[in-house]
């Protein structure tokens, strides 16, 4: 077998495993992935962010 082929087929396999291991699918225990409270959905035009944290501008169109 070509490294490059088994590469691709081991990478494959891994990815298969890792999405459906059993501890993920098995896992019952609601748990935040991030640790912030969630926000309510919204239609404003505004930018809401969670308890704690801030939105700050990266990039100003002109």
């Amino acid at each position: 077998m070509e490294i490059r082929n088994f590469l691709k087929v081991s990478s494959a396999v891994l990815a298969y495993v890792g999405f459906f291991s059993p501890s993920s699918v098995l896992d019952n225990e609601k748990k935040p992935l991030i640790g912030f409270k969630q926000i309510a959905p919204s239609i404003s035009d505004s930018v809401i962010v969670p308890k704690g944290y801030e939105a700050k501008l990266l990039i100003m169109s002109i």
